[in-house]
C-alpha cells in the first residue's frame, strides 16, 4: 500500500504496551542509584543520554512498519529531560556543598520533576505532541478499530495510574525526609527510601502489570477469531458537486452510505470500489483518498471518494435499500461535525478532508506559504475536490496543518520537535 498510511497493529500489542511501559520507567528509577553511586556532577550526563536513548527508541518505532504506542517512554524521555536541568542547576547553586548532603535531594528531585511532567502528559491527554503526530499519521482510533482503541484505552489507564504511583513515592520519600531523616547520623534506611524505594515499587508495578498483560493477550487472542481478520473495509465518501450524501442513522448520527468488505491485500482495491459503486449508482468516477493498514492482523481500512453528477440514481438506490439519507453542503458538515453528529469514522474522514484542502492552499509541500497574508484563511467548496490534484493520503498536508514555518517560534519548535523528539 505505497503511500498509503501504514499503521500496524496486532493481538500482540498488549505484550508489547508492558514492554513499552518497562523501557520507559526504568531508567527514570535507575536515577536515584546512579546519584547513590556516581560522583558529584556525573549524573545529569547519564539522564541527558537516556533521554536521547529513549527518544531515539520513539524516534526508530515512529520509522517502523510495525509502529506501536511509545507515550510512556516520551513522557519517560521529557522527564529525564526536565531532570538534567535541575541537576546542573542544583550542582551550579550547591557545588560548596559536600556530596554526601546534595545526594539525598538529588534523590528527592526526581519523583517531583516526574510527578509534574505526567501531571501534563495526563492533561493534554490525547493532545500531546506523540499523540497528535500518530493521529495525523495512522487515523485516530476509531479507523484502526478494535486495536486502536486498545491504546487509547490503555493510555488512559496506564498515565493515571502512572501518576498515582509516582505520586506515591512522593509521599514516602518526602515524608521520610520531614518526619525520620537526621542529616547528623545515617541510618541504613535513608539509602533504602531516597535511592531504592523507586526500583522497589517498580519490581512490584511490573510484576502486577505483566499478569495483566497476559490477561489481555489471551483475551485478545481468543476474540481475535471473531474479528475480521483477513479482511479489508472499503469505504466511500459520496459527493454531487457541492454536497456529501451520509447516511441517517437509527441513532441520528451520520454515516456514508456507502462500505464494502474485500479480502486483505496490500494493494488498494479500487477496482472493487469501482464495480462496486458502478453497481449501485452507476458510476465508476472513482478515486482513492487515503488509507490504514494493519499487517500482522491482515486487516485493513481505505477510503475513497466518489462522485456523481445527479442525485436521482442515489436517491432510488437509498429508497430500495431503505435506507435515510441526506446531502449536506460544506457549511452544513461543519456545523454537524462541531453538534458531534458524525459517526466517529465520517468524522475522521470529514477533518481530515477539509484540513488537507485549506493547508494544500495555503502552504506548499516545505511548509512555505503561497499567500504571503500571515492568518489568511482561504475558502473553498466541495466541488475542487474531484479535479483536485492534491494527494489526500500524503501525511506531510496533516503535519503542515498544525506545524509549518509560520507557527509562532517555528526554528524552536522544528529543533524541539524534529532533531530531538523526532517528530514531525
Amino acid at each position: 500500500m505505497d503511500g498509503k498510511k501504514c499503521n500496524s497493529l496486532s493481538h500482540y500489542s498488549p505484550f508489547i504496551l508492558w514492554r513499552n511501559y518497562v523501557i520507559g520507567i526504568l531508567p527514570l528509577v535507575l536515577v536515584p542509584v546512579f546519584v547513590f553511586v556516581l560522583p558529584f556532577g556525573i549524573c545529569q550526563f547519564l539522564t541527558l543520554a537516556m533521554a536521547f536513548a529513549l527518544y531515539a527508541f520513539v524516534q526508530r518505532n515512529r520509522a517502523s512498519r510495525f509502529e506501536s504506542c511509545t507515550l510512556v517512554p516520551f513522557t519517560a524521555a521529557r522527564v529525564l529531560f526536565a531532570l538534567t536541568v535541575v541537576y546542573v542547576v542544583i550542582d551550579l547553586v550547591f557545588h560548596e556543598i559536600p556530596d554526601e548532603t546534595v545526594k539525598p535531594y538529588k534523590a528527592l528531585a526526581m519523583p517531583i520533576v516526574a510527578f509534574l511532567m505526567v501531571l501534563r502528559t495526563n492533561l493534554r491527554s490525547s493532545h500531546n505532541s506523540l499523540c497528535v503526530d500518530c493521529m495525523m499519521r495512522n487515523g485516530s482510533p476509531f479507523e484502526r478499530r478494535v486495536l486502536g482503541h486498545l491504546y487509547s484505552s490503555e493510555n488512559h489507564y496506564l498515565i493515571p495510574r502512572l501518576l498515582v504511583i509516582i505520586g506515591l513515592v512522593v509521599v514516602l520519600n518526602w515524608g521520610y525526609w520531614y518526619y525520620a531523616y537526621n542529616l547528623e547520623y545515617y541510618e541504613w534506611s535513608d539509602s533504602l527510601v531516597f535511592y531504592f524505594l523507586p526500583l522497589i515499587i517498580f519490581a512490584l508495578d511490573v510484576v502486577f502489570l505483566g499478569y495483566r498483560y497476559y490477561l489481555l493477550y489471551v483475551f485478545g487472542h481468543k476474540q481475535s477469531s471473531t474479528l475480521a481478520e483477513g479482511m479489508k473495509n472499503l469505504r466511500v465518501m459520496l459527493i454531487s458537486g457541492n454536497r456529501v450524501c451520509f447516511k441517517v442513522g437509527q441513532d441520528g448520527m451520520l454515516d456514508t452510505p456507502f462500505a464494502v468488505d474485500d479480502t486483505f491485500s496490500e494493494i488498494i482495491s479500487a477496482g472493487v470500489v469501482r464495480d462496486y459503486m458502478t453497481e449501485r449508482v452507476g458510476t465508476s468516477d472513482v478515486r482513492f483518498c487515503y488509507g490504514s493498514i494493519d499487517i500482522r492482523g491482515r486487516k485493513a481500512m481505505e477510503h475513497y471518494f466518489c462522485f456523481v453528477d445527479g442525485n436521482d440514481v442515489v436517491e432510488q438506490f437509498a429508497a430500495r435499500e431503505g435506507i435515510e439519507i441526506c446531502w449536506l453542503d460544506r457549511a452544513e458538515i461543519s456545523r454537524v461535525y462541531h453538534s458531534g453528529k458524525f459517526s466517529p469514522c465520517a468524522g475522521a474522514e470529514m477533518s481530515r478532508v477539509f484540513n488537507i484542502l485549506v493547508t494544500s492552499k495555503i502552504f506548499d509541500l516545505s511548509g512555505r506559504r503561497k499567500i504571503k497574508l500571515r492568518g489568511y484563511v482561504p475558502t473553498f467548496s466541495i466541488d475542487e475536490i474531484r479535479n483536485s490534484d492534491v494527494d489526500f493520503s500524503n501525511n506531510r498536508w496533516m503535519i503542515l496543518s498544525r506545524f509549518n514555518k509560520s507557527s509562532s517560534f517555528y526554528w524552536v519548535r522544528l529543533l524541539w520537535y524534529k532533531y530531538i523528539e523526532g517528530l514531525g
